[in-house]
């Protein structure tokens, strides 16, 4: 039988170091399947037992010089990712500050060359000014080190090598009595690589945040029956009995001692209708109780509830999901790689057309001109513009590189209550008996249902138009009230129909007059929506937690067959289709229960007036407007892919340029400064036009 195990990891810096450690567990013999991530600081390991264990999967993390620690709390979690976005801000505070006066004393040699002793005293006074900048920068030596090591090289390691590339050159041409230097380039190689981590920073630190609302979804005190008292709920233990009056929020998973009622569990299954629960039932933390006291025995302790484990199951989404490598990142690895070949090359070339001072300088230029500066900002420079123009439309965007897979999607996935549906019901039908009329059914209905706040009243009196002055009295599995004279009562429907809708019978002095049909309301711009996204050859599917009749219902209202439809799913079983659908795969739900299909899915997204756990777990929030603004965050999503595409063929070509022209020698080292901010500015224009 195959080990699985979250393990927590101290001194993660990156996505970078997130994705070498996950090779170097995925290489070791015995693992079946690893992912690291970052934001989480989390591994999630599958191992087999007969070749491996947590021991040696601890070695290997210790090995690349991580530590194994336990489990940390998410508040640790949080907390330790606002100190690194302080860090990264303080340390691109400190190199904007002396990275301006570097490039001020730059530009004066550039533009009015001063004599040879003003040119050499300014040369020295750049070289101490980056000196704060490269201390500054020295985490992304420490990244770029552990990256090469782990031998997955990527922006970072790029960055090092031309800032290093840069302050070599210089030293070298101080040390020969010159005054051209290149401090500036490094600084600014530096500055604009701080810059990227911290947009990256700002940008992921949801998935967190998701964490610590799901565990904070409940309250955390319960009364107990027996004195009383009110206690908080990791002082229960199993088989003690709490009381849970109508309208409490459920804090406990149990078994019903006494008593029976309704709740509404849609928090948890996205059930659309209340579940009917008698003595015996089961009941979960995060349910509502509806209508009147219960006794609960637990069964489960704090911790081990279905929605403690359903925010264990988004942590092991998010971590087992691992870090995935954008195009940049990969061209900057290829760069790195192939970076001691082409300075060797140079190196040789310029020894045989020269001398060794030759060779040394040209294989020096040709390190600072595989200039990293657009692989270090395009992308999130990009993204940050598009992310404020996507909000300007109601799309809220909090991890852009999700957004293409959104654009790749093969499957989308919805969920159905508060989805593809309102998330609260509607009359349908109305069924009269002979000699009375549909609208005096809905009349004395609404007269019994007034002033009750409860998903069929508020249904029914919306319907009405008019509730009348009139109050009803909530019953157990109804509503009484008076109707022109008469005595009026709502109850539930004793006639078996299955058709996915709540059914209500309608009494006038005990007398059937007729039966009101309640179903949830379909958005109208689902099938629209669901038509296009087929029509652009993506396969679409529903799976809800609601009964198979009622999901069948809304299949047909929006136009899917009911092969695409899972009924009954738990949070689970929603993570589980997700995970073996065709990818990329986009899920789109509302409520917690979709949180660990979201965290699964290539690219999660949440509607408008989704629960904000559901919609901090989100890769995109839909923030207002119907299901069809959908195909609006698709089209921002198209747009930013494009234009970090362009500008991440910007930095090819400019590599593809320079590379061999540094090599055979016809850049100096000044037009290799200039060619490095000349590229950057280029990227500054792409990503401005988003």
């Amino acid at each position: 039988m195959e080990a699985r195990q979250l393990f927590a990891i101290d001194g993660l810096f990156c996505g970078g170091c997130a994705r070498g450690l996950e090779s170097r567990l995925s290489r070791l013999d015995g693992v079946a399947a690893a992912g690291v991530h970052f934001v989480t600081a989390s591994a999630f390991v599958r191992w087999d037992p007969a070749r491996c264990d947590p021991a040696r999967i601890g070695a290997c993390i210790e090995g690349a010089g991580y530590r194994v620690v336990s489990q940390k709390s998410l508040k640790e979690t949080a907390d330790r990712l606002r100190e690194g976005a302080r860090g990264v801000a303080v340390r691109l505070s400190v190199a904007v500050f002396f990275g301006m006066w570097t490039m001020a004393a730059a530009l004066v040699v550039y533009l009015q060359p001063p004599q040879a002793n003003v040119a050499r005293a300014l040369a020295f006074a750049e070289g101490c000014l980056s000196i704060p900048v490269l201390c500054a920068g020295g985490r992304i030596f420490d990244m770029a080190a552990r990256s090469i090591r782990m031998s997955t090289p990527g922006v970072d390691a790029a960055t090092a090598i031309g800032a290093i590339g840069a302050v070599l050159l210089s030293l070298a041409s101080l040390g020969r009595g010159g005054s051209q230097v290149y401090f500036d380039a490094a600084t600014m190689l530096i500055t604009f690589r701080l810059l990227g981590q911290l947009v990256e920073l700002k940008l992921r630190g949801d998935a967190v945040e998701a964490l610590r609302l799901l565990d904070n979804l409940t309250p955390e005190t319960a009364r107990l029956k027996a004195s009383g008292a009110v206690v908080h709920i990791q002082t229960l233990m199993p088989d003690d009995l709490v009381t849970i009056d109508a309208g409490e929020v459920v804090t406990v998973d149990g078994v019903i001692e006494e008593g029976s009622s309704a709740v509404d569990a849609a928090i948890l299954n996205g059930e659309s209708t209340p579940r009917r629960i008698e003595t015996g039932d089961r009941v979960q933390a995060g349910a509502t109780n509806l209508e009147r006291r219960i006794i609960v025995r637990l069964d489960r302790a704090f911790g081990d509830r279905d929605i403690d484990r359903m925010g264990g199951r988004v942590a092991l989404e998010i971590a087992g999901r691992g870090e995935c490598q954008t195009a940049d990142e990969r061209l900057a690895r290829w760069l790195v790689a192939g970076a001691p070949a082409f300075m060797a090359i140079a190196a040789l070339l310029g020894y045989a057309t020269g001398s060794l001072a030759v060779a040394a300088e040209r294989a020096l230029a040709t390190a600072m001109v595989i200039c990293p500066c657009g692989l270090a900002i395009a992308r999130p420079l990009a993204q940050l513009r598009c992310v404020a123009r996507a909000a300007k439309s109601g799309i809220r965007i909090s991890n852009p590189k999700a957004a293409d897979a959104l654009v790749a999607a093969r499957t989308v996935i919805f969920d159905k209550t508060g989805t593809l549906t309102s998330d609260r019901l509607a009359v349908s039908d109305i069924l009269p008996e002979p000699g009375v009329s549909s609208q005096a059914v809905l009349a004395a209905a609404s007269a019994a249902e007034a002033s009750i706040r409860h998903p069929v009243a508020e249904a029914i009196i919306r319907a009405s138009g008019e509730p009348g002055a009139a109050s009803g009295i909530r019953l157990d599995r109804g509503a009484l009230g008076h109707w022109e004279g008469q005595s009026v009562s709502v109850r539930a429907s004793e006639m078996s129909v299955s058709d996915g809708r709540t059914w209500v019978d309608v009494l006038v002095d005990e007398r059937l007059t007729g039966r009101i049909a309640l179903s949830a309301t379909i958005d109208t711009t689902a099938p629209h929506t669901i038509g296009r996204l087929r029509r652009a050859g993506i396969h679409v599917g529903c799976a809800t937690g609601d009964n198979e009749s009622a999901a069948r219902m809304v299949a047909e209202a929006v136009g899917l067959q009911p092969s695409d439809v899972a009924s009954a799913c738990s949070p689970v079983d929603k993570a589980d289709r997700v995970r073996r659908s065709m990818r990329p795969v986009v899920f789109i739900g509302d409520g917690v229960n979709d949180a660990p299909a979201l965290a699964a899915a290539d690219c999660g997204i949440v509607v408008a007036g989704a629960h904000r756990a559901a919609a901090v777990t989100a890769d995109i929030v839909l923030v207002e407007g119907s299901i069809d603004r959908l195909l609006t965050a698709q089209a921002a999503a198209r747009h930013m892919r494009a234009v970090t595409r362009v500008g991440l063929v910007l930095a090819a070509a400019y590599n593809a340029v320079t590379i061999p022209a540094a090599i055979l020698g016809f850049l100096s080292p000044v037009a290799a400064a200039a060619a490095m901010t000349a590229s950057s500015v280029l990227v500054l224009v792409n990503a401005a036009r988003a």
